[in-house]
């Protein structure tokens, strides 16, 4: 189930980039639009700059949908694994009680720890994607930190 998530993150961590670089495209397109309105309407440039953003807002789009799916594909497919689990268990637990060499309270503690330890891999694979989201941002961060000495310069 771990090497499940890691497979996951792995498939995330690039949307999660895409995603976080969209953003930054929306922002800088509305700074310019908002900073430079004036020189836009002294230019006539309010349709050139309406297709920016739209272009901008539109691959934002396209990013999070792509970026929520995976998330929604995530749960289901745990808990896909842990019930086909569970009816592995619960099957190999009934030919044992048959047999007289296991008891129906062990299978009940069984599928009890069974459940509580895939709510931990689920709290460990949303930890995981709020990791994955800090990286990205600490990866803008430091470029911008290494950007700063020349803002300053100029």
């Amino acid at each position: 189930m771990y090497l499940y998530l890691v497979i996951v993150v792995f498939l995330i961590f690039k949307v999660v980039t895409d995603y976080q670089k969209k953003i930054d495209a929306i922002n800088t397109v509305t700074r310019e639009a908002l900073t430079g309105i004036q020189v836009i309407r002294a230019f006539n440039r309010d349709e050139w700059n309406e297709n920016r953003i739209k272009t901008a807002s539109g691959e934002f789009r396209d990013v999070n949908i792509s970026f929520t799916r995976r998330m929604l594909i995530m749960e289901p497919s745990v808990y896909f694994i842990l019930n086909i689990i569970n009816v592995l268990a619960i099957y190999i637990g009934s030919k044992r009680v048959e047999d007289g060499s296991l008891s129906v309270g062990i299978i009940s503690a069984y599928t009890g720890y069974l459940y509580m330890i895939v709510v931990g891999v689920l709290m460990f694979g949303i930890s995981i994607f709020s990791i994955i989201r800090i990286t990205v941002n600490l990866i803008i961060v430091s470029l911008l930190w290494l950007m700063w000495p020349r803002y300053l310069k100029s």
